[in-house]
Order: C-alpha cells, then structure tokens, then sequence
C-alpha cells in the first residue's frame, strides 16, 4: 500500500456497545485524548437498554469525529460490520466498549503501517482483570517483526496450540490495525455467533502481504468483567468456538494443508470432545429448556457434518489416538448411543 504520511491517514476506530453503560464512558474517554489527530470514532449502539446508546449520542453531539448508529441488537459481529459499512479512514481499528486505550493506541499502530508498508499491525494487551487493578502486560512482542500473509497464519494456528509466547498472533480482533478494503469480502459473522474474532482471522491474515507485530502495549483489555460474553461458560460458546475452528480446518485444507493437520488433531478433537460433554451435561442439567436443548441439537448436527466430511483425514492422523478415532467412528453411526456412553465415563 502506498501509505501517505502518518498524520494524513484516516483512521477509523469502531466501538460497539450493548449494556455496557458504567464502563462506556471509560472506553470513549480514552479515546478522546488521543495523540493522533486525523481520526473518527464510529460508536455502534447495538440495541442497549441500559443507557449506552445515550452516552453514545452524547459523545456525538460533543465531538464532531464521534459518530453514532443505532440498530436493533444483532450482537457484536453485526456491530461491527456496521460499524465498518460507516467508516471512512483507511485504517480500521476495534476497540470494545467496556475496554480502554492508551492515549498513543491510533498513532502508534498507524506509525507502524506506514514506515514498514504493512496490511495489518498487531501490538501487545494489557489485562486490568475487571478494571479494579493495577494493569499487567498479558501479551507483548518482544521486537518488532514483519511477516508474510502465510507465516503470519501459521503463527495465529501456533496461538490456540499454546505453543511459545510472543511468537504467535491471537485471534483477537482487538489489538490490531487493518487496511479497510481487507474487509470488502471478509466480513464478522452475524446473527448472534460468538467467537466472530475467531472466525475472521485467520482469512484476514492468510489476505495480509505484510503484518507487522511490533513491541508497544496500548490496549486495556477487561478481562474478568461479569456477564460478559466470553466470560460465561455455555453450550452456545462451546459449539460456536468449535465451528469457527472447523471452518479454519476446511480452509487450511485448501489454502495451507501443511498447518491444517495441527489443526485437526491439536485444537478440533479437543473442541469436540468438550461440546459433546457439554452437549450431556446440558441434556441432564437442562431436559426441559428447549432452548437449550435446540441449541444441543444444533451443536451435535454441525459435528456430525464435519465427521462425515473429514472422518477420513481423522482416522489416517497420527497425532490423534485410537481411543478418539474408535469414538468418533462410533458416533457417526450411533450418535445418541454414543453420547449416552460418554455420559456414563463422564
């Protein structure tokens, strides 16, 4: 990209918001000091009752570079589709609204795009547990280093098998920068699916000429907030973050089939095992919540459309242990039957 100099690019900074009143104000202060000066703030009310969206038309009336949306709640994938489809700068940047920034977040991820001609720029989170200590650094580069699109995948695949620390590149869509026309065909994942993060990165990256990590920490990540998406274990969080990484399997297939094997045996088999497990425990805790129950059956459809398609590339992996591929052989055929065994060695 021929970026122009730092201070010439419009950065676009996107901010959902639903229920998160008694932290919003934080998160758009942080943003109002802000080093760098040509930069807008799309806020995205995402349907709140509790008053963000008013904090949010607050912010807008006071700041001319704070701009507001309003839609009925769609959850954060749509939030921030929209929040995209509204943005004008070059640069795109996310930040949620019960987090905060440093004051240096927009210049420094902007520096670092133009001096190294990078398509994505990813930098270091600090985690403020639920914002009642004292910040500590969670995860941080040790230098900075420029990779291409297909290093930079093998390093987000590396992140989810737990292998080194500031050597990988999360999945986390918050602690980046990106040039806006990588999502013109990548979009978040709607209709109220959780790990949306997940589900994008890897095509974003694997899209990416260049990414650049480099060592600065300026995200405030709330980490232990209550009632937060990601804090609550569910049968709906399990089957999600399971399907993103089936997804991620079907296109390492195809694009990068030397990392799709890690894949497969290091990170699915385990998701699989512990939805199913949720999947029994749901069915026992909960028999009468047909919610719940829908939700089983849906999680439990989705593996079983894997297994058919992959069984093959299961029962020739190496890595994966006989105990797994006689269960999973087993549950194709008899899948009721099988989860009812797995219930009794629970």
């Amino acid at each position: 990209m021929d970026m122009k100099k730092e201070m010439d690019i419009l950065v676009s900074v996107i901010v959902p918001a639903y229920n998160i009143a008694p932290f919003l104000k934080q998160c758009l202060n942080s943003l109002v000091s802000q080093t760098y000066s040509n930069y807008e703030v799309i806020m995205v009310d995402d349907g709140s009752s509790d008053g963000s969206g008013e904090i949010c038309d607050e912010y807008a009336e006071k700041y001319g570079y704070f701009k507001v949306v309003h839609q009925s709640n769609s959850g954060l994938g749509a939030a921030r589709n929209s929040g995209i489809c509204s943005a004008n700068g070059e640069i795109i940047m996310f930040v949620d609204g019960d987090d905060w920034v440093s004051e240096d977040f927009i210049r420094i991820a902007a520096d670092a795009m133009r001096r190294t001609s990078a398509d994505i720029v990813c930098f270091g989170m600090w985690d403020v547990g639920n914002g009642d200590r004292e910040p500590e650094v969670s995860f941080s580069y040790s230098q900075e280093t420029i990779v291409d699109g297909k290093e930079a995948l093998k390093m987000n695949i590396y992140s989810n098998l737990g292998n080194g620390r500031g050597c990988v590149i999360g999945n986390s869509a918050v602690n980046k920068a990106y040039r806006k026309c990588f999502f013109d065909n990548i979009k978040f994942p709607e209709a109220g699916r959780r790990y949306e993060d997940l589900a994008v990165m890897y095509r974003l990256l694997f899209s990416a000429e260049r990414v650049c990590c480099i060592p600065e920490v300026s995200y405030c990540y709330r980490n232990n907030r209550e009632g937060s998406i990601m804090n609550t274990k569910s049968l709906r969080n399990k089957g999600d973050e399971l399907l993103a990484h089936m997804e991620r399997y079907s296109f390492l297939k195809k694009e990068a089939p030397e990392l799709a094997e890690k894949e497969l045996s290091g990170i699915i088999v385990y998701y699989i095992m512990a939805a199913l497990e949720e999947i029994v425990r749901t069915k026992k805790a909960d028999k009468y919540n047909s919610a719940l129950l829908n939700t089983a059956l849906s999680v439990k459809d989705n593996i079983l459309v894997f297994l058919k398609k992959y069984i093959n590339d299961i029962m020739s992996d190496a890595n994966i242990g006989i105990k797994h591929k006689t269960f999973f052989k087993f549950f194709l055929f008899k899948p009721e039957l099988a989860m009812n065994l797995l219930g009794l060695y629970r």
